[in-house]
């Protein structure tokens, strides 16, 4: 499905979100008539779907999934490029031939941009329906801008924290391809005989940037914690065959 790849970030898990913004979300989906709402943060070419509510499996949603902004539909609702809301989107011609509405079956959305506190664009609060919904109008929009506005706050609180975790995954994916952490084999010996029996391998990072051990949990936190320990095992054993 190419309207709406599903595609990996900077982490495989999102964060439980609050009772609060899920009702929220719920309730601008029964208000508008819509099968789906969400919460969608951009990042680069993409907008992330950090929460999402309603029928996730008639669209082959769900939270961390990924739309491309390019698909001529969302983001130009974010560059300001499309309406706002349509309640028809086949019948319009400048949505019927998107993917989403092509591929998807989207036959109606609405969606916002929503800023945080410094008035920076974080990413679309929206909503679908599979059939058009001929009786959204201005007033329905007045809601969305209104709990798009409401959320400020929270999305300045989840850019902080989403900055953070894509400074660590690009740490953690750079040093994957670079071959995984530096290997260092301890010796481990016989009391009795005082010959080395064993060899433990143990992780240390380039250069001096302390312990292993806070890398491995903050890799476990944004989804690559697998892929750093298979990284470390094969430099292990790299470096076994060599001594």
């Amino acid at each position: 499905m190419s309207g709406w790849p599903r595609c990996m970030g900077p982490t495989s898990e999102v964060d439980a979100p609050s009772e609060a913004l899920l009702d929220l979300l719920n309730l601008l989906r029964r208000r508008l008539g819509m099968e789906l709402a969400w919460l969608g943060h951009q990042d680069q070419e993409l907008l992330v779907l950090q929460v999402i509510c309603g029928n996730t499996r008639r669209f082959g949603l769900h939270s961390g999934s990924s739309i491309r902004r390019e698909d001529g539909l969302f983001g130009k609702v974010l560059t300001g490029g499309r309406p706002e809301m349509i309640p028809d989107t086949r019948a319009d011609p400048r949505t019927a031939w998107t993917s989403p509405v092509r591929e998807l079956g989207v036959g109606t959305y609405a969606a916002t941009p929503v800023r945080d506190a410094d008035g920076i664009t974080f990413g679309l609060l929206g909503c679908v329906h599979g059939q058009a919904q001929p009786d959204l109008g201005p007033r329905d929009l007045r809601l969305l801008r209104l709990l798009a506005d409401f959320l400020t706050d929270y999305v300045s609180d989840l850019r902080r924290m989403w900055e953070i975790r894509s400074r660590c995954w690009r740490r953690i994916h750079d040093l994957i391809d670079a071959g995984g952490p530096a290997i260092h084999f301890q010796p481990i010996v016989d009391r009795a005989s005082a010959r080395t029996v064993a060899g433990e391998a143990l992780s240390r990072l380039p250069g001096s940037q302390g312990p292993p051990g806070p890398l491995f949990k903050d890799a476990t936190a944004v989804g690559l914690g697998p892929e750093l320990e298979m990284a470390a095992i094969y430099r292990a054993l790299s470096a076994l065959s060599h001594q």
